[in-house]
C-alpha cells in the first residue's frame, strides 16, 4: 500500500513539473507575425475605386513585405489623389517601418486608368520586447485616398 501511495506521489510531482515547464514556455512564446486586417477608402471628392489585393495580411515580423493596391479612376477626367497612411495600434507607431510607399507621392490616373501600387514595409523585431505590443497578434493597416489639390490647401 505504501509502495502504491509512493508511485502516486511520484506521478502526481512529473504531472505538475510537466504542467509548470508549459506554462513557463507558453509565457516565453513571441509572436512571429502579426496579422492585419486592410482597410481603403476614397474621399468623397476622389472618383477613384481604391482597394487591397487581400483583406487580410500575416506579416512576419522582421521580414520585408509587400502589400499590393489596386486603384481605378472611375471618372471621366484626369485626377490626381494622395495617399494618407495609419495603423492601429498606436503602440506599434515605433516598429512599423516603411521602406517604400505610394503615399509619399501625388499620383495622377487618365480618366478610365487602373494601376498597382505597392507598399514595401517590414516590422522591427524590437515590437516583440515591448510589454505593449509583445503579445500583439492583429491589428489595422488604413490607406485613404484624398484628391491632391484638396489635400494640399487642407494641410498648409
Amino acid at each position: 500500500m505504501f509502495s502504491n501511495l509512493k508511485i502516486k506521489l511520484v506521478l502526481f510531482f512529473l504531472f505538475m513539473l510537466i504542467i509548470s515547464i508549459s506554462l513557463i514556455a507558453i509565457q516565453k512564446k513571441e509572436n512571429t507575425f502579426i496579422k492585419f486586417k486592410l482597410i481603403t477608402s476614397t474621399h468623397t471628392d476622389l472618383p477613384w475605386e481604391f482597394s487591397s489585393a487581400n483583406s487580410t495580411l500575416e506579416i512576419k515580423i522582421g521580414e520585408v513585405t509587400n502589400i499590393e493596391y489596386i486603384v481605378k479612376n472611375l471618372g471621366d477626367k484626369k485626377t490626381s489623389g494622395i495617399a494618407s497612411f495609419s495603423y492601429y495600434p498606436k503602440e506599434l507607431n515605433s516598429y512599423m517601418i516603411k521602406i517604400d510607399c505610394f503615399c509619399y507621392d501625388i499620383h495622377i490616373l487618365e480618366a478610365g486608368e487602373k494601376r498597382k501600387f505597392v507598399l514595401t514595409m517590414t516590422i522591427d523585431p524590437k515590437v516583440t520586447k515591448d510589454s505593449k505590443t509583445k503579445s500583439l497578434e492583429e491589428g489595422i493597416i488604413q490607406f485613404i485616398f484624398f484628391e491632391s489639390e484638396n489635400f494640399k490647401q487642407e494641410n498648409i
